[in-house]
């Protein structure tokens, strides 16, 4: 996984823990694609897919939670009460509501 490279990374250390891990076998021909891709070491191009994939999680975290909130503001509308969906027109409103 982690061989040295004649192509050295001018990035600067980074701090923060150290740890030991086991890259995965299905990782291994994009961890070293994105190595070359980028010019890096093996290990800055790991340090570089696990922040992308940390932006995709928060991304989706926040997603989920407006998810969350418009569907209760849909089932706050009333239409739940009575065991049918909202019309267009009144999730629209329930969407625009929790909006403001």
């Amino acid at each position: 996984m982690a061989t040295k490279q004649k192509v050295r990374s001018t990035s600067a250390r980074r701090t923060g823990r150290r740890t030991t891990l086991r890259v995965p076998e299905t990782l291994e021909s994009e961890l070293s694609r994105t190595a070359r891709q980028l010019g890096a070491t093996e290990n800055e191009a790991l340090v570089y897919l696990a922040q992308l994939g940390a932006d995709a999680a928060k991304r989706r975290r926040a997603v989920e939670k407006v998810t969350a909130r418009r569907r209760q503001a849909l089932i706050g509308s009333g239409a739940a009460a009575t065991g049918e969906l909202p019309s267009p027109e009144e999730a629209r409103e329930a969407i625009l509501a929790e909006r403001r």
